[in-house]
C-alpha cells in the first residue's frame, strides 16, 4: 500500500512496518480497539462519555495524520529540490507532533490505569478490616 508514496531510502520503524504489513481490516480493528481503550481510561479518570470518545478519536487522528503528513513531506523533500530544507523541517515538525501525541496517548492511559489499580489495591485491607 505504501510503496507508491513512500520516499526512497526510507525504512519505517519495526513496529510501524509490522502494523502496515497487516490487512486494512486488522489495522482498523486495532485502531478501533485502542480508541475504545483510551476512551475507557478517560471515563475511569472522570471525563464524560462524549469527551472521552471525542478526545481519544482526535488523538488517534492526530497520530495517523501527522505520520502520513511526515511521509508525504519526506516524499516532497526528494521531489522538490529547491525547497528541500523546507520539506525536511516540515517532516521534522510532523514527527515531533506524532511522537508527542503518541507518547501522551500511551503514557496517560497507563498512568490512569496504574493509579486506579493501586487505589483498588490499597482499599483491600480496609475492605477486609470492615468484614
Amino acid at each position: 500500500m505504501l510503496e507508491g508514496w513512500t520516499p526512497p531510502h526510507y525504512e519505517p520503524p519495526a513496529a510501524i512496518a509490522w502494523f502496515l504489513g497487516l490487512s486494512w481490516q486488522v489495522r482498523a480493528a486495532l485502531l478501533f480497539a485502542y480508541w475504545l481503550y483510551v476512551a475507557a481510561t478517560g471515563l475511569m479518570a472522570g471525563l464524560g462519555l462524549a469527551g472521552s470518545l471525542i478526545g481519544s478519536g482526535l488523538g488517534i487522528a492526530l497520530i495517523v495524520g501527522s505520520y502520513a503528513a511526515m511521509i508525504a513531506a519526506r516524499r516532497r523533500e526528494w521531489d522538490d529540490e529547491p525547497r528541500e530544507d523546507l520539506w525536511r523541517v516540515l517532516a521534522g515538525a510532523c514527527a515531533v507532533v506524532c511522537w508527542t501525541v503518541g507518547g501522551a496517548m500511551v503514557v496517560v492511559p497507563a498512568i490512569i490505569v496504574m493509579v486506579l489499580a493501586f487505589w483498588a489495591l490499597a482499599s483491600v485491607p480496609i475492605l477486609l478490616y470492615r468484614s
